[in-house]
């Protein structure tokens, strides 16, 4: 079950009355990508995990609170907001090969257009400390863009001091916790936005105890607030 529903705020809140997980994704006024191009977010239960409805009675709906994940925004010098990130990979001098192929192993490679954010130690590669995104990867290595580029960006081996660490940044809401917990999001080409004019929500009607049990929903309730 899909809900599109336009507004202008900051901060949002789920009830749900139902079995199932809820999801969300949102869009910014000023954003010029559509809402189903966007990534869908999975939302924290702050509901106690010890409240389940009967799988007996049928009408045991039980009241679950949905709220979007609180995360840092990138900031290169604190380690603590980049903890918030996975790490996809860390390459060395030694990394550097031809064709600009930077040797870093992930047994499930990004896939193109996917954005990242490059950490560099004395860098002097031909790579800044920022975001990319990925031209082309496998299970050993990967070719790095310019966010919005369709070239390849060059990679020279300079120093034996270049390291560098590239992080995933996915495109799923967060709340902000450098903007008061507000709302935000990233593009694929790095743009980083702040609240939303429309959100969407998603309830997963799955059932991990065979065909036989049915997931229902009886009420959804979104609050939106403006901080």
């Amino acid at each position: 079950m899909v809900k599109h529903i336009n507004n202008v705020k900051q901060i949002i809140r789920w009830v749900v009355n139902d079995f199932r997980p809820s999801l969300t994704k949102i869009l910014n006024s000023d954003d010029g990508e559509t809402i189903d191009n966007k990534t869908w977010t999975p939302l924290s239960q702050n509901t106690a995990a010890s409240v389940i409805s009967s799988r007996i009675d049928r009408n045991d709906f039980k009241e679950f609170m949905y709220d979007v994940p609180f995360k840092y925004s990138i900031n290169a010098a604190s380690t603590t907001a980049m903890a918030d990130y996975s790490i996809y990979g860390t390459f060395a001098n030694t990394g550097v090969g031809s064709n600009n192929v930077i040797s870093i192993s992930n047994t499930t490679p990004l896939n193109p257009g996917d954005l990242v954010y490059f950490i560099g130690v004395s860098v002097a590669n031909g790579i800044a400390n920022g975001f990319y995104n990925i031209y082309s990867a496998n299970t050993t290595a990967i070719q790095l863009s310019n966010t919005g580029s369709s070239t390849v960006t060059t990679v020279t081996a300079i120093s034996s001091a270049n390291t560098g660490t590239l992080y995933y940044v996915p495109q799923t809401a967060f709340k902000d916790r450098y903007e008061s917990n507000t709302i935000s999001y990233y593009t694929k080409s790095g743009a980083h936005y702040h609240s939303y004019k429309t959100f969407s929500i998603k309830i997963a009607m799955t059932s991990d105890e065979g065909s036989h049990i049915v997931p229902r929903v009886s009420v959804m309730r979104a609050i939106a607030l403006q901080v």
